[in-house]
């Protein structure tokens, strides 16, 4: 099956386009690397954020995890109320400008990742009410009566095009083919309305939405088997992609309202290139490098400077690439952009705001879907069936420091990074302490993993804990092993002074063969005053008896000892107060 331009004009021309698109860009584009630094509206940082690096290096995430937990934060921001109006359909925005906002298009997204969910997961009954309830929001006001004025149709365009690809997953996971009525309608509206990609206040979003629609407009088409469909939508490739050879670089890192130039790209690979990857093998060769791979915040002069949303689009435009090509360095450019805006989730509730400016209380329920769908469902193509793994220790911390006697908790967050449920996870410790456990993962399931408490040892040192996760026909050992370090210290001295005003000297310091203990004990108690050796071995016992309030002193006979560093410590009832001393011989 072909587009109508590239039938009518035979394979001959197609060699010929092709052509004409590589002249083009050689033509209309300047010679600069991304866009010129000083285009009109534009920061001169156009370029990755360094700050991400050391955030996305250390953490792990478990994509059906997280996909789990956006498909149950989307939940809270349904309208529950039977009575209301808006019954059914999804609010934008935990806070904020928008808190108030019920739109289709937030509910048919909501309602794709739920139908994804129950897909993937076989459990088709978690979502299946919120699912019904948005169906009859999304009659209700369905998305080509959106608001919009007569001829200015982009956002009943881009609503319709979300009908398509919510329908088709929604009727492929419940066996429910009625739903094709509603998509079929909204199939025709995008047909029937193209938009004008060179209109002077709306060139960028019409062009945007154009690639939106046309990719969505071409997997419907041929789900349904609709030429008049898949013939449009490859037409609307063809037209963005001389849209784009009149400024190439500029044209392939522009951003507006909740898109950027990467939705353009997503569109062509999944329309005009799908009916020809030869073409698109080329294209991609020739423009790929042009589109944009992080877009830091920036003011772009329309109020709508949705920065996660932009990156969102640029990181499904990646993957598209990477399919279309099979190069896999556009796959690595989508993993990285789908891990950076999943750091933004910094309250872990499965949601993130769109913009990096708000607060992680201002989560937005639309852009949460995007990333559900445009990050990690393409990754899940990537996913091995059996995968353990660890997330990350929860206790102790890395590089934290404890007191030294305290209780340590060793906790670890677990996780299934896999595509199957996983029985009998073996999960072990060594290091500083050893222990093991096993534990059970279902598909998507994080959890923490417990063992036995441990007291810390009585001097200071620098430990170091390594966590594994063992599992038959897991091969994938990037995630299997991590490690802690941290730190047991004395308290800060100023700390012990203000809260307990005891107080402890050692005369002389470093200690030949005798030295006196001064100490200052503010309370009658039960008191004890040991040595220990570098390795927390009692060595003397100097003081075990109670003690009335006041100063004393007392001698150390350290001839005994062999020369090294030692500990004393005097516990008075609950306080206590460590200090070193240096033996020489």
């Amino acid at each position: 099956m072909t587009g109508i331009l590239t039938r009518a004009i035979g394979e001959g021309m197609k060699i010929k386009l092709l052509f004409f698109f590589l002249l083009g860009t050689i033509l209309f584009t300047p010679a600069y690397a991304t866009i010129p630094l000083n285009y009109p509206g534009y920061y001169t940082s156009r370029k990755i954020n360094k700050t991400l690096d050391t955030l996305l290096i250390s953490k792990r995430y478990s994509y059906p995890g997280e996909f789990a937990r956006t498909a149950d934060f989307l939940t809270k921001w349904q309208v529950q109320n039977p009575a209301d109006t808006n019954f059914g359909g999804m609010i934008e925005a935990e806070a904020g400008e928008l808190a108030n906002v019920i739109q289709t298009d937030n509910t048919l997204e909501a309602i794709w990742v739920w139908a994804r969910y129950g897909q993937l997961t076989g459990d088709t009954a978690k979502f299946s009410a919120n699912i019904r309830n948005a169906k009859i929001y999304c009659d209700k006001y369905p998305p080509w009566k959106e608001e919009g004025a007569v001829g200015y149709d982009y956002y009943r365009v881009h609503n319709s095009a979300w009908g398509l690809t919510a329908a088709e997953v929604y009727c492929e996971t419940y066996g429910d083919s009625s739903y094709y009525g509603f998509a079929d309608s909204c199939a025709d509206y995008i047909m029937s309305h193209p938009l004008n990609i060179y209109h002077p206040s709306y060139k960028y979003i019409n062009s945007f939405v154009t690639g939106w629609a046309a990719g969505n407009l071409y997997q419907y088409g041929i789900l349904r088997n609709n030429n008049n469909w898949t013939d449009s939508a490859t037409t609307y490739g063809e037209r963005l992609m001389y849209w784009i050879t009149l400024s190439t670089q500029i044209r392939l890192s522009e951003e507006t309202w909740a898109m950027s130039s990467g939705t353009i790209v997503w569109g062509i690979c999944n329309s005009t290139f799908r009916e020809d990857t030869i073409l698109g093998k080329a294209w991609i060769e020739t423009n790929g490098s042009y589109v944009d791979t992080f877009q830091v915040w920036r003011d772009c002069g329309d109020g709508y400077n949705w920065d996660n949303a932009w990156n969102v689009a640029y990181c499904n435009a990646h993957y598209a690439m990477y399919e279309i090509s099979k190069n896999t360095k556009y796959k690595d450019k989508h993993k990285f952009l789908t891990d950076a805006l999943l750091s933004y989730d910094t309250d872990f509730d499965g949601g993130i705001t769109s913009t990096t400016q708000d607060p992680d209380t201002e989560d937005m329920c639309w852009v949460s879907s995007y990333l559900a769908k445009m990050g990690l469902n393409n990754i899940f193509e990537t996913l091995p069936d059996t995968d353990a793994g660890i997330i990350k220790f929860i206790s102790p911390q890395n590089q934290a420091k404890y007191n030294i006697g305290d209780t340590l908790d060793i906790i670890l967050e677990v996780s299934n990074f896999g595509l199957k449920s996983l029985s009998g996870v073996n999960v072990k410790i060594t290091g500083c302490y050893e222990d093991s456990a096993f534990t059970d993962l279902n598909f998507t399931e994080t959890k923490n993993t417990a063992f036995s408490k441990r007291c810390l040892p009585q001097i200071p040192d620098t430990l170091t804990l390594i966590a594994v996760t063992t599992y038959t026909g897991d091969n994938n050992l990037s995630n299997d092993t991590t490690t802690v370090t941290f730190f047991i210290d004395l308290p800060a001295v100023s700390e012990m002074a203000n809260e307990y005003k005891t107080s402890m000297k050692i005369t002389p310091n470093p200690v030949i063969s005798y030295a006196t203990l001064s100490y200052q004990l503010p309370v009658k108690a039960k008191t004890s005053l040991k040595i220990y050796d570098v390795g927390g071995r009692l060595v003397k016992t100097l003081i075990n008896e109670e003690k009335k309030a006041g100063s004393y002193n007392v001698n150390l006979d350290a001839r005994s000892l062999p020369p090294g560093i030692y500990f004393a410590k005097i516990i008075c009832g609950n306080r206590s107060f460590t200090q070193k001393l240096t033996l020489l011989k």
